[in-house]
């Protein structure tokens, strides 16, 4: 009887140190509670969580880029694309683009600092027009919003490239319209 209580008593030990050496063993099963709310692992074996997909898919309607002084970089939200060449800045600048939605034709730009809205070199606002059927490159034009709307001094239509260029100093709203006079440039 006294072989039995010794028996008994070697194989809860042993059983017992097999079980709590085996929670530290890197290749042991996961045994915490993880994935469920409100606990936490504190295992060896961790997962990283995946960051959730975007939850309405497709593009987002904001983009945003810091540049530092002497940097060259491009921007593009929807159909609109801001590209600033090397020596444009004159202080470390944040972008930030915003449409309505990706095939809006106007573009809400902000800078910061506000006083970095001043371009030593023109910075290049394009708008890809490649899915506007009949889209006219002969009355197109970019206009910039200053008080009222009006059209942007260097602006340039590209039927090969399916674009139109605006060289820009200064950003703030942007939208794709008709020359002063023509008529038929964006499709409604």
């Amino acid at each position: 009887m006294r072989s039995i209580r010794v028996l008994t008593a070697l194989m809860l030990g042993t059983l017992a140190m097999f079980l709590a050496g085996c929670s530290k063993s890197p290749v042991a099963p996961e045994t915490s509670m993880s994935g469920r709310p409100g606990t936490e692992s504190s295992g060896v074996n961790t997962r990283e969580e995946e960051p959730a997909p975007p939850q309405s898919g497709g593009t987002s309607n904001t983009a945003t880029a810091t540049l530092a002084v002497g940097s060259e970089g491009s921007i593009t939200v929807g159909r609109f694309t801001l590209r600033l060449h090397k020596n444009t800045l004159k202080m470390p600048t944040t972008f930030k683009l915003h449409v309505a939605n990706e095939s809006a034709t106007e573009v809400m730009i902000e800078l910061s600092p506000p006083e970095a809205n001043d371009l030593q070199v023109a910075g290049e606002l394009s708008a890809n027009v490649s899915d506007l059927p009949g889209f006219n490159y002969d009355t197109a034009t970019i206009q910039l919003w200053d008080g009222s709307w009006v059209e942007a001094e260097e602006v340039s239509s590209h039927p090969n490239q399916q674009n139109v260029v605006a060289r820009v100093h200064q950003l703030s709203m942007a939208r794709l319209a008709e020359k002063v006079g023509k008529k038929n440039a964006v499709a409604q």
